[in-house]
C-alpha cells in the first residue's frame, strides 16, 4: 500500500479555549487555505488540522506553514489506515528509508547477506523512541502497548550485521582478528523492550562522507534522550506517523482579535509592533503620516515595501492610509514653544488616528512606542500624548530593549528595509531641546495657539488610500 504524505498541524493556545474553540479552529483553517492557495485540501480534525497539498507543491507549502499565526508546530507526516500492521510498516519506513511494503531488498537476508544478490539497507545510526497518542480509544491496544509493539517491530526488522564475504578485508589473512565487544546490559536488565538501551552486536560504519551509516545493525532504544522520536497519532479512520516536528509561528489565528489601526512610520519599531499584534490575532490596517512635498516620497515607498514583507504573516489584505501633515508642522513651528513640537506632532497623530479608526470600525490603535527610547517616549510624555484618546493604545514593544527589537526585525525580514534612509515626518523641524516631562496643562495652552481641533478635521479630509494597498 502506498502511504499518503500530508502536513499535520498542531496548535496550543486554541486548545485552551472553551465553547468558542471551533471559531478559532475555523479561522485557522481559512487562513491556511488563503496562505497556501486554492490547490490544497485542509481538514479540521479532533485537536489537529490535516493539510494535503499537491505533491509538486509540498515543499513550498511546508515553508509557508511557518509564517501562519495560530500554529504551534507542524510535521510532514504519512497517513495509513488505523491498523497495527500498517502502522508498523510505515514507522519502519520512516526510520530506514525502505519500502513500507517490504523491509529489505529482494534476495537479502541476515544470513545470506549481499551474497544472496541484494545489499543490506542503509539505516541511519542512532537511538529512537516511539511515542503514541491514541485519540481513538476503541483501538484494542493502549498508547504504551502500541509504542511497544512498533518499537519491537523496528528492532526485529533491522537485522544484525551480516557475515563478511570471502573477498572482504575482514576475511583476509593479513587482517587482524576483530574482537566483538559484548553487549552492554544494565543492572536488572532482562533484555525486554522497555530497557533504557537494547544493545545489538557491534555495527560497522561506512568510511565515505561526513555522515556515518549503520549497515545492517540494530537501532537502539533510548526513552530519555532519543535522537529520533517516531510519533504516532491514532484516530478512528486514519493514523498519522512522523519523525520531525517544526516549530510554528505561535500566537492566535489572524483576525480573531478584531480590527486595529497601526501608526506606521517606516522605521524599525512600528513594523515589529505590527508583527507582534498580528501574532495576537489582530486584523491590521495602517496609517502613515508624511511631510511630502517637504520630504520626498521615500517614506511612503518604504512603508509599502514593509507591508509587502508583513504580508507573509497574514496582513496582505490590509489597507494603507496616507495623511499629509507638513502644513500643520509649519504652523507649530511658527506659533508654539519649540520644546513641545514633537509632542504636538504626536498628539495630532493620535487624534487623527482615533477618528479614522472609529470610521473604519477599528477597536484599538497600535504604536511602536518603546519606553525611554527617545524624548517623546518618557512615561510623562507618553501619558500626555495619549491623554483624551478613548480607544486603547497597544504598545507591544514598550518593555523591549532596542537590541531585542532589532533582532526581531531581522528575523521577520523588515530590518534592512527599515534602515534605508528616508525623510521621517517627526524629524522635520526638530527642536534643539525637546521636553521630556511635559504637563497636559501646558500642552493644552500650546494647542489653543494653533487651533488643534480644526487641524485634526482638515487632515482627516486629506487622508488618501495608497493605490498599492
Amino acid at each position: 500500500m502506498e502511504t499518503e504524505k500530508v502536513i499535520l498541524v498542531h496548535y496550543h493556545e486554541i486548545a485552551l479555549k472553551g465553547k468558542n474553540r471551533p471559531m478559532f479552529e475555523d479561522r485557522l483553517v481559512n487562513n491556511i487555505k488563503k496562505s497556501l492557495g486554492a490547490h490544497v485540501i485542509v481538514k479540521r480534525l479532533s485537536g489537529r488540522i490535516e493539510v494535503i497539498p499537491q505533491k509538486t507543491q509540498f515543499d513550498k507549502a511546508l515553508k509557508k506553514m511557518g509564517n501562519i499565526f495560530g500554529i504551534s508546530g507542524f510535521s510532514p507526516a504519512v497517513v495509513v489506515p488505523t491498523d497495527l500492521k500498517e502502522i508498523k510498516k510505515a514507522a519502519l519506513h520512516l526510520l530506514s528509508g525502505t519500502s513500507p511494503s517490504r523491509s529489505f531488498p529482494p534476495g537479502w537476508s541476515p544470513r545470506a547477506g549481499s551474497r544472496a544478490g541484494g545489499r543490506p539497507p542503509q539505516v541511519k545510526k542512532g537511538t529512537f523512541k516511539v511515542v503514541t497518542k491514541r485519540e481513538y480509544k476503541q483501538f484494542p491496544l493502549n498508547s504504551m502497548e502500541i509504542s511497544s509493539e512498533v518499537g519491537a517491530y523496528i528492532l526485529e526488522k533491522t537485522p544484525p550485521l551480516p557475515p563478511p564475504s570471502a573477498s572482504s578485508p575482514a576475511s583476509s589473512p593479513e587482517a587482524p582478528a576483530r574482537r566483538e565487544a559484548p553487549a552492554r546490559r544494565e543492572k536488572g536488565d532482562t533484555g525486554g523492550f522497555n530497557n533504557k538501551f537494547i544493545n545489538p552486536p557491534q555495527p560497522s560504519f561506512s568510511k565515505g562522507g561526513s555522515k556515518k551509516f549503520l549497515r545492517g545493525g540494530r537501532w537502539k532504544v533510548d526513552v530519555k534522550k532519543p535522537k529520533i522520536k517516531v510519533c504516532i497519532e491514532v484516530l478512528k479512520d486514519k493514523t498519522f506517523i512522523y519523525t520531525k516536528k517544526i516549530k510554528g509561528a505561535g500566537g492566535l489565528p489572524g483576525g480573531v482579535s478584531g480590527k486595529m489601526l497601526v501608526l506606521i512610520s517606516g522605521g524599525i519599531d512600528s513594523p515589529v509592533a505590527s508583527y507582534l499584534m498580528a501574532k495576537r490575532g489582530a486584523e491590521l490596517n495602517f496609517l502613515h503620516f508624511h511631510s511630502y512635498p517637504f520630504t520626498d516620497k521615500a517614506s511612503i515607498e518604504k512603508v509599502e515595501e514593509l507591508l509587502g514583507v508583513l504580508g507573509k504573516y497574514g496582513v496582505s489584505k490590509s489597507h494603507l492610509y496616507l495623511a499629509p501633515i507638513i502644513d500643520f508642522q509649519k504652523e507649530v513651528v511658527k506659533k508654539t514653544d519649540q520644546k513641545y513640537r514633537v509632542i504636538l506632532y504626536r498628539r495630532l497623530m493620535y487624534k487623527v488616528a482615533e477618528a479614522l479608526a472609529k470610521k473604519i470600525n477599528a477597536k484599538a490603535l497600535v504604536s511602536g512606542d518603546n519606553l525611554g527610547q527617545v524624548a517623546s517616549q518618557t512615561i510623562e510624555n507618553m501619558a500626555v500624548i495619549g491623554a483624551n484618546i478613548e480607544l486603547p493604545i497597544m504598545r507591544p514593544l514598550v518593555g523591549f530593549d532596542k537590541e531585542e527589537i532589532i533582532d526581531l526585525a531581522k528575523k521577520i525580514g523588515t530590518f534592512e528595509i527599515s534602515i534605508e534612509p528616508h525623510g521621517d515626518c517627526c524629524s522635520v523641524f526638530l527642536p534643539k531641546s525637546p521636553a521630556t516631562k511635559a504637563r497636559i496643562d501646558d500642552i493644552i495652552i500650546e494647542e489653543k495657539k494653533i487651533g488643534m481641533e480644526g487641524w485634526v478635521e482638515r487632515i482627516i479630509e486629506k487622508i488618501s488610500n495608497s493605490p498599492n494597498f
